[in-house]
């Protein structure tokens, strides 16, 4: 919620500042999965472990109250703004699209004409980032188990990587460069539609 009220507040600032805004201009408003229950995922990751769009990790009861918070937050700030939700497969981070979806057909809906949900469309491009297999990659290391094996700086090369699949023979998942370029491609191919 944090991260949508200061997205929406550089909006504003922005247009107080006297920063022209074309009104051709589409606004995209980001909402991460809020806190996992890593015990419930299948296969279980323990706590500190690393997980990614490999593990179908559920939210918390925390995790779901904060995707209802946004939701909320959404409707109440954005319910004529709003024309198409994406999100990844995960549970995760479908549960908070559902709710906003939701959320906003609730509010819409307060107007006397009821709205069903919103459709959620799904691409596989929005996954998290694939730290590779149990065992082999990250996934379920914790940062200083990662570091051990793979160098002091494994994170920070992670990070940094800037060739596309070179991080696969480190971990046997993506570098941060091809969640970008796959991310970033996915958005904008969807915003030329």
């Amino acid at each position: 919620l944090r991260g949508i009220a200061k997205m929406v507040g550089l909006i504003c600032t922005l247009a107080a500042a006297g920063v022209s805004i074309s009104p051709t201009a589409r606004r995209l408003v980001l909402v991460r999965h809020g806190a996992v229950n890593r015990e419930k995922a299948v296969p279980a990751i323990k706590p500190g472990g690393f997980y990614g769009g490999n593990v179908d990790v559920p939210l918390s009861t925390v995790g779901e109250a904060e995707a209802l918070a946004a939701a909320k937050h959404i409707a109440a700030n954005h319910l004529d703004e709003v024309k198409i939700i994406w999100s990844s497969p995960m549970r995760r981070a479908l549960f908070g699209a559902r709710a906003v979806g939701t959320a906003l057909a609730v509010a819409a809906s307060e107007g006397g004409v009821w709205q069903p949900p919103m459709e959620i469309d799904t691409f596989e491009a929005f996954r998290e980032v694939d730290r590779g297999p149990i065992g082999a990659g990250w996934t379920d290391l914790t940062a200083e188990e990662i570091e051990a094996r793979d160098g002091p700086d494994a994170m920070q090369r992670f990070a940094l990587e800037s060739t596309p699949g070179a991080f696969n023979a480190v971990n046997g998942g993506e570098g941060f460069c091809d969640v970008r370029s796959r991310v970033l491609e996915q958005r904008d191919a969807m915003l030329r539609a």
